[in-house]
């Protein structure tokens, strides 16, 4: 294991860039989680055939827990399914 050298603040300063860069990634995923959820539950209201409900929807709700590429990708799977089925 490496040893840490200089002070809490200059460690800190080390690491702070790579923080921002993870952060700024995590809400650009949250963001495209959010995006492909929307889409989905506009499509599962014009399937239902409450459209105009479907366009007053909220921004659904990302489970933070779980940002993984595998789960993104299950949920673009399940957009392409509906869209074929629209």
């Amino acid at each position: 294991p490496e040893k840490t050298t200089g002070t809490i603040k200059e460690q800190l300063a080390a690491i702070a860039p790579a923080l921002e860069e993870l952060w700024k990634q995590k809400q650009e995923r949250i963001e495209e989680f959010a995006d492909v959820q929307s889409q989905i539950q506009k499509i599962c209201g014009e399937i239902s055939g409450n459209l105009h409900i479907s366009d007053q929807m909220e921004t659904p709700k990302v489970d933070e827990n779980d940002l993984s590429l595998k789960k993104l990708d299950e949920f673009h799977s399940q957009l392409q399914e509906l869209q074929k089925e629209k």
